[in-house]
């Protein structure tokens, strides 16, 4: 057998898959822990409560490892009744090397969610014991065959079953100038009344000419079918006597994709191309269904969506500019459809199939987009942005009525200039076009025209005494609707807004700085008459946080402690007069500690209690905290 027969034979047996993984199957994966960590925090934001840890340890001693990978979240949030969120993993390895070629390992995992909300599935646990052999003849090229016990609880019904499956997987495999990447899975879960299966399959092949002209191909295709427990709804429990359905979610996936990149096409020009076809059929089953009481919803349901994409790209990269041109185009049909069933009239499935129709539609999207950033000299630079894209969406049924063309251009330039040394000034605006158009009366009240106007200036220092960075930004959104003097309740409005931020850090003497952090934002909503270019405010906001801190280091320990303010002003307008509608103050105390050791060990706590009062004369009292420990061992 030659070279490129046993790489076909390979490539056939082997081959990636692009779905998510359990938890479980993540350790099947990669059966060996490289790396020791340990990472806690807890964090308390208003009336919620979240803690969380993660423990990953493992042990690699002679032909033998050994080690425990362990996940625990904790969401606890309310004030009156609590709600209770948990989230736990935990997996056990051990695994034994009887040759360079193999490992044998032993896998336990555990996983279960909780949640004491009123929730369809609001517990879930599942057990899986596995034994695993890895099989690797050479760095690029492995494959693992794995069987187990698996122990699932749903809906408070306890199953057993067995899980198998194989992984296979090529990694930047070169043969014949040709470098591949793929892999292969098959795997599958039996239980006495529900099965899970899945297969996946990925190939990508790069290949390069010289004189920086390359060419990449990707293919992959996936199967999965899963199925969970829903709660019957009175008639199934009356006609089958059961208290769960079964739902079966069946989705099948293919994609297609090239690329084609010539890197230099002239003196610091570079072309290149790409594109790809994605087919997606998803098909939601389910096992019981009421014949007593037939109707339109007693039929499945399926999705079939093909979506083409297509790419391009000019770049001029050069020491004095950079110029990208970015030209793409996609499309997606997404067709819904109901499946037939023996023995209800068909008059049901007639009206069932008129409102799956209803929803199919055909999405096409044009896109242009140009980057340019010029070195006027050593010390500026001028940065220009266009984007256009156009969408036209059409729905195929009569009924649907969401036909409609949506243009958006955006226009930025930038202008920076380094003043001297570690002295950074910038001025930039930005516009903003914006065109919605539905094609039948029936929408066509929504059709407007926004329009957004954006200018900020600001400047960066750093140098050894200060950092600070400063923004001063103002804007003005327009949204005009095109019927707002034949249709009622349709009023065209603008919203204006003045911002300012600082950020700056002093450094007065020994490990000792002084830190502020601020903002002002100044917000107005106002009905607009665009044709007279006037507008009658209606809401004005005005916030604004105040956060000084002092900071210093004291041997691995770093402290910072401060005042926060902040508040927020609501006025509202009645015949041009304004008031004082709400307003919210917070003054906080706030500190924070970092400890870091030389082993690896980090410690992080942040914390602030808040003093807060309301135009009611509401006062309250919150405490918000967050720690966290690291340690890599």
């Amino acid at each position: 057998m030659n070279k490129t027969l046993l790489f076909l034979t390979i490539f056939a047996l082997l081959g990636t898959s692009n779905f998510a993984q359990s938890f479980a199957d993540s350790i099947i994966v990669n059966p060996v822990i490289k790396k020791n960590t340990y990472l806690i925090n807890y964090d308390k934001q208003f009336y919620t409560h979240s803690l969380s840890t993660t423990l990953t340890a493992g042990i690699n001693k002679n032909d033998f490892t050994g080690g425990i990978n362990l996940n625990i979240n904790s969401v606890v949030s309310g004030t009156g009744t609590k709600s209770l969120r948990d989230q736990n993993q935990m997996a056990f390895i051990t695994g034994y090397n009887p040759s360079r070629l193999v490992n044998i390992s032993l896998i336990t995992s555990h996983e279960n969610y909780k949640d004491t909300r009123e929730t369809g599935l609001n517990f879930l646990s599942n057990t899986e014991f596995l034994a695993l052999g890895k099989f690797s003849n050479r760095p690029e090229l492995s494959a693992s065959l794995f069987y187990g016990m698996v122990q699932n609880k749903q809906l408070g019904d306890l199953e057993r079953g067995n899980k198998y499956g194989i992984w296979g997987k090529i990694d930047n495999y070169d043969e014949l100038d040709l470098l591949v990447n793929s892999s292969l899975i098959y795997e599958k879960e039996n239980f006495d009344q529900r099965k899970k299966q899945s297969s996946a399959f990925r190939l990508r092949l790069d290949k390069d000419f010289g004189d920086e002209i390359k060419i990449g191909f990707f293919s992959a295709y996936s199967s999965k079918s899963r199925d969970f427990y829903i709660k019957a709804d009175s008639a199934l429990v009356k006609e089958y006597e059961i208290s769960k359905n079964i739902l079966t979610r069946e989705e099948d996936e293919l994609s297609l994709a090239g690329n084609f990149q010539i890197g230099n096409l002239q003196r610091d020009l570079s072309f290149s191309v790409n594109g790809g076809l994605l087919s997606k059929g998803v098909a939601r089953l389910s096992r019981y269904k009421s014949f007593l009481l037939p109707g339109e919803n007693v039929f499945d349901s399926r999705l079939d969506e093909i979506s083409i994409i297509l790419n391009s790209s000019l770049d001029y990269i050069s020491d004095e500019a950079v110029i990208r041109v970015n030209a793409g185009y996609n499309t997606r049909d997404e067709r819904q459809s109901a499946i037939p069933l023996p023995g209800i009239n068909q008059i049901f499935f007639e009206r069932r199939s008129e409102l799956e129709a209803k929803k199919n539609n055909l999405a096409q999207r044009a896109l242009l987009s140009v980057f340019s950033e010029v070195k006027l000299s050593e010390r500026e630079r001028i940065t220009i942005q266009l984007f256009q894209s156009k969408l036209k969406y059409d729905t195929p049924s009569k009924d649907n009525f969401d036909d409609r063309d949506e243009l958006l251009t955006i226009a930025k330039m930038r202008y920076s200039r380094n003043l001297t040394q570690g002295l950074l000034v910038f001025l930039s605006g930005e516009y903003t076009y914006s065109r919605l158009v539905y094609l039948f009366a029936e929408r066509s009240s929504n059709n407007t025209i926004g329009r957004l106007y954006k200018i900020n200036t600001g400047n960066e220092i750093n140098n050894k005494y200060l950092t600070s960075k400063n923004l001063f930004e103002v804007s003005a959104n327009y949204s005009v609707y095109d019927y707002e003097a034949v249709i009622t309740g349709y009023k065209s409005f603008s919203f204006r807004q003045m911002y300012f931020s600082d950020s700056t850090t002093f450094n007065i003497g020994r490990n000792v700085k002084l830190g502020f952090t601020g903002f002002y934002r100044l917000s107005e909503q106002s009905e607009l008459k665009w044709t007279e270019f006037t507008i009658k405010p209606v809401r004005v906001l005005e916030e604004l946080l105040l956060f000084p801190k002092i900071m210093t280091q004291i041997g691995r320990i770093n402290f910072a402690a401060g005042i926060r303010r902040f508040t927020i002003f609501t006025f509202n307008y009645s015949k041009s007069v304004k008031t004082l509608q709400n307003q919210f103050v917070s003054i906080a105390p706030a500190a924070e500690i970092d400890y870091l050791t030389p082993d690896g060990l980090l410690i992080t706590f942040r914390g602030w209690h808040e003093f807060n009062s309301t135009s009611s004369e509401n006062r309250f009292e919150l405490t918000n905290f967050y720690s966290e420990i690291k340690y890599f061992f």
